[in-house]
């Protein structure tokens, strides 16, 4: 990335569907405490692959049938941040769909196994 620019983006879900990333968009109370999935298992952040600019973060849609890239930007491992504050690195193809579909959701259910 550029000077002012980060690849540091997160996940952001439209108000009022069944299941949920950390962010929706429009919501003014901030992130929630409950996260049913489990904080471990809740993505909140990724290195994407297109730099935004770091004062004007933009978040990713989330979208079911479209999941995001994980990128690989350290080492030719892919960085993601989860909520409970601890960062994850792992081959890029350790990020198979289930996976990436299990971590953005905090109330899917899904069943995973996290690289």
């Amino acid at each position: 990335a550029k000077p002012g620019e980060t690849y540091v983006q997160s996940l952001i879900s439209p108000p009022g569907g069944k299941t949920r990333t950390v962010l929706v968009r429009g919501d003014t109370a901030g992130i929630g405490l409950f996260v049913p999935d489990g904080t471990d298992n809740t993505l909140f952040a990724y290195a994407s692959a297109k730099p935004v600019e770091w004062t004007k973060p933009e978040d990713v849609e989330y979208d079911p049938s479209r999941l995001p890239t994980f990128t690989p930007h350290f080492g030719g491992k892919v960085a993601v941040l989860m909520m409970n504050g601890r960062t994850r690195l792992a081959a890029p193809e350790r990020f198979k769909p289930d996976v990436i579909q299990g971590m953005a959701t905090v109330n899917g259910d899904e069943k995973f196994v996290l690289p």
